[in-house]
């Protein structure tokens, strides 16, 4: 699974949108422990469409950080 941050709430819920509009599967979680300093949800796909997913992000200008 890959886990994106988002800027905020509204982000998150703007890429739950645009990803249910694609066809692309995510979950909306809690951001980790040490990562909500600007929002405390963040996004969990699996790996196999992580490509799709953040194509679809930057198409839609959602500023997103991967992480490790």
């Amino acid at each position: 699974m890959k886990v994106y941050l988002l800027e905020s709430g509204t982000h998150v819920l703007w890429a739950e949108e645009v990803a249910r509009e694609k066809g692309i599967l995510l979950e909306v979680i809690p951001a980790p422990p040490g990562f909500s300093d600007h929002c405390a949800l963040a996004i969990r796909t699996p790996v196999g469409v992580a490509p799709a997913l953040e194509a679809c992000l930057k198409d839609e200008g959602i500023d997103f950080r991967l992480l490790p």
